[in-house]
């Protein structure tokens, strides 16, 4: 019984500190786009690439962030698309990933 505490508990822990947040969710004029490299990964390979995309509710691409490295831990996304135009109001997926992390997160744009 013991094993099935610690398993909870670590579910716990996960629920409570996740990889990637996004506030304010929903948001009218831009959001925060928050993520959390686990330190062993940033140890081994300072310098990897972190992907973060975000599609709109159809799965178009609608703006990609390739070029984050582990020294970031946020941006800030104004709601446009890759060449700067204004996208309308719905859910957007943001997709996050790393050597070693695979996340997604629903936010809604609200103009």
């Amino acid at each position: 019984s013991e094993v099935k505490i610690e398993e909870g508990s670590n579910s716990q822990s996960a629920i409570r500190n996740p990889k990637l947040e996004v506030y304010p969710n929903p948001f009218k004029n831009h959001c925060v786009i928050k993520f959390r490299i686990p330190n062993n990964s940033a140890v081994r390979n300072p310098k990897s690439e972190i992907s973060l995309k975000i599609y709109d509710v159809s799965g178009r691409l609608v703006k990609s962030l390739n070029r984050l490295t582990n020294y970031q831990s946020s941006i800030i996304w104004s709601g446009d698309d890759d060449i700067g135009r204004k996208l309308p109001s719905g859910v957007y997926f943001i997709d996050f990933k790393s050597d070693e992390i695979k996340e997604m997160e629903k936010v809604i744009m609200l103009r």
